[in-house]
């Protein structure tokens, strides 16, 4: 069983069912908010998004099928999200769509310029990731090619924007390898887009993503990107393009990083494609939650 189908176990029956009836109910991602939708709220309609890729999940899948049966809609944010899920169930395939993370480039670039970032150091390259503190993410990675960069001499720092429940396994292995002064945990940050549009290079470890939001967001604001291969990956980065898409490991991930440092050419020519591209949008996408809400 996942974590939240554990807590949602203990906690189900003292959990009281809303008293209002809604015409449409929304949980906002797989887990607990579905098992709330499904079970405590009465509504015309019931509407849940998954944006992992759900059929390699820890999710008890049976257990998490009597919730879903009581949805009408599945909404997946990728093609590979809506396949990973219709492999579970038949069922399942027959109300599930797409409606991508919605990402607007006029507001990010607008974002973007709201406050200078403080805490970078203009002197050194600074790398940045964004995304919650959790075992997916695979920031002990990220740790370990620090220490590889630091003991090879380069001199950078390494900010983590975000919050979550493994700062202090991550703390724990930063204080381990003397990297303070490397890689630092800014925590949660209201508006992370100053923080990605005055970065030098923006990397994404994760070993799963539903779509990779941050990474396509780090592109629209024009940034040298390092991103593992996660499913998705190649719907967002044309790879030695406008980006690198690099193995899951070590040392691919600090030899992307080091690709940028070292060869000022190739960092260029990717921010001058960068440059040249139509800023991807899916501000479309609100006409599919319009419908999907109105019908």
């Amino acid at each position: 069983m996942h974590t939240e189908q554990v807590v949602y176990k203990n906690i189900k029956n003292v959990m009281a069912p809303m008293q209002k009836k809604y015409d449409v109910a929304i949980a906002y991602s797989q887990g607990m908010p579905t098992y709330f939708i499904a079970n405590k709220v009465t509504s015309s309609k019931k509407v849940a998004w998954i944006n992992t890729d759900y059929a390699n999940t820890l999710y008890n899948k049976e257990l998490d099928y009597e919730s879903y049966k009581e949805i009408n809609k599945i909404v997946a944010v990728s093609q590979n999200t809506k396949e990973s899920v219709s492999k579970v169930k038949k069922e399942y395939g027959k109300k599930i769509e797409i409606i991508l993370d919605i990402t607007d480039p006029n507001m990010i670039h607008k974002m973007a310029k709201e406050h200078e970032v403080v805490e970078f150091d203009q002197s050194l390259i600074n790398i940045l990731t964004v995304g919650r503190l959790a075992t997916v993410k695979s920031y002990d990675k990220a740790i370990e090619v620090a220490r590889l960069l630091k003991n090879a001499g380069y001199k950078f720092k390494w900010y983590i924007v975000g919050e979550g429940p493994e700062r202090k396994n991550l703390q724990d292995l930063i204080d381990k390898y003397k990297l303070n002064d490397q890689f630092i945990l800014l925590g949660k940050k209201l508006n992370p887009y100053t923080y990605m549009k005055s970065c030098d290079i923006y990397v994404q470890t994760s070993s799963k993503e539903g779509f990779g939001l941050t990474v396509c967001e780090a592109k629209i604001l024009q940034k040298p990107i390092v991103c593992t291969n996660f499913p998705t990956a190649k719907e967002i980065i044309n790879n030695n393009v406008d980006g690198l898409i690099v193995d899951h490991n070590i040392n691919s991930i600090y030899n992307g990083i080091t690709k940028y440092i070292d060869d000022n050419n190739f960092m260029k020519e990717v921010i001058k494609e960068l440059n040249s591209l139509e800023p991807y949008s899916s501000v479309d996408q609100l006409e599919k939650f319009y419908e999907l809400v109105k019908n």
